[in-house]
């Protein structure tokens, strides 16, 4: 961990710029019309979300820079936004992106599904104090997840279309649905226990 408020200010104040550019780009805001599917996407999502939990960690730097020390409140909101985006890079690079494909290069792909969500995971991983989470946090990093495949779901009985293949009944029935939800579910536990043990065990004993 590093405790170096203005290198967290600097950080945290690079990724803004880097992130914006993305959401931006993402929202297609630049061809004169917003980006319809732009909530359906878990990346566009994630992404936005960890957007607002890297302002508002800004805000907390920049007011502690200016004399008026202040510690982000709410440790488990941040761990779980990070596994959430986390997933966005895991998810997209693994089962979905093709780095040998010229068209992952571009601006919005790389910010949107590699460069913004490891900016975020390095945010945690260097500047998220110590011995801070609860193991309880590994079962809170379920709720957004599951939420969206909910919501997704729902939408989908209606439009008839679904934003990722392990989300298309259509093609995978309801038990390849549950299939892909207990995989996905075993890698937010995996993950999410990798980041609480850093966080409990790894960094308590650092001096």
């Amino acid at each position: 961990m590093i405790s170096d408020i203005k290198a967290s200010f600097i950080y945290k104040t690079i990724y803004l710029v880097i992130g914006f550019i993305g959401l931006f780009l993402a929202t297609e805001i630049i061809t004169g019309k917003f980006n319809d599917g732009f909530f359906v996407y878990y990346t566009n999502l994630s992404n936005l979300i960890a957007y607002g939990l890297m302002v508002a960690l800004w805000w907390v730097d920049y007011q502690s820079l200016k004399g008026k020390p202040q510690a982000f409140k709410y440790p488990t909101i941040r761990f779980v936004i990070t596994i959430m985006i986390l997933v966005t890079l895991i998810i997209y690079n693994t089962l979905l992106g093709n780095m040998f494909d010229p068209n992952y290069w571009r601006v919005r792909n790389v910010i949107m599904h590699l460069l913004g969500p490891i900016l975020v995971v390095l945010d945690f991983l260097l500047f998220n104090p110590k011995n801070n989470l609860k193991w309880r946090a590994i079962l809170d990093s379920l709720i957004l997840p599951y939420a969206y495949v909910i919501v997704t779901l729902i939408i989908g009985v209606f439009t008839n279309s679904y934003p990722y293949f392990f989300l298309n009944v259509n093609n995978i029935g309801y038990g390849g649905l549950l299939g892909w939800v207990f995989i996905l579910t075993l890698g937010f536990l995996v993950l999410s226990l990798g980041l609480v043990g850093y966080n409990k065990t790894i960094l308590k004993n650092k001096k």
